[in-house]
């Protein structure tokens, strides 16, 4: 299983470094500066790779690769769109975190409810602050989708909770037979 590991990071290195130097070998224009997020998405791709590959599974493996892959997409959208945007969306990195303990929550087999309850509490606070900006800089979008997230995210935390439950339920046994129906299966035979 480590040489899996080992590979997988030695692959990604490789890969990192040939994109590094294809500008300085070739006369080929990569702007790295834009799309410098890219690296933290592949990080967390890997950090999720590893996750599934252990047999231990750590959860911190699946919390980071996660955590990774959210902030990542913030800062895709804010090379693209502006860093100066982020006087509006400056409570998403927050977003992002609780979102990190929510899926880590759902995904990992042992449901931890302190993730779950870390997650609501860090989601709840950014999503007030997105609402609180919303209302200061008269703009709805950011609290919008992060609204639209939330709701899609609701529904699989029920789906685990029942999972949950109906594992918890004992099986139904047999009822111990009494004297009288084995003398009746004695008979019979």
């Amino acid at each position: 299983m480590k040489d899996k590991i080992t590979l997988a990071f030695g692959i990604f290195f490789i890969i990192l470094g040939i994109v590094m130097l294809l500008p300085q070998l070739f006369d080929i224009q990569i702007n790295i500066v834009k799309w410098w997020p890219i690296i933290l998405t592949l990080v967390g791709v890997l950090f999720l790779f590893t996750y599934y590959y252990i047999e231990s599974r750590p959860i911190g493996l699946l919390f980071t690769g996660s955590l990774l892959i959210f902030l990542s997409i913030i800062f895709f959208y804010s090379t693209f769109e502006g860093w100066h945007l982020w006087k509006h969306i400056g409570p998403l990195p927050l977003f992002a975190l609780a979102l990190a303990f929510y899926i880590t929550y759902l995904l990992d087999k042992n449901h931890y409810q302190g993730l779950f309850v870390t997650a609501v509490v860090l989601g709840g606070i950014s999503l007030l602050s997105l609402f609180i900006q919303s209302m200061v800089f008269n703009e709805t979008l950011y609290f919008g989708i992060a609204l639209i997230i939330s709701g899609v995210l609701l529904p699989f935390y029920a789906l685990i909770e029942s999972r949950k439950k109906k594992e918890e339920k004992p099986e139904k046994k047999e009822p111990a037979k009494t004297d009288k129906g084995k003398k009746k299966e004695k008979g019979k035979k």
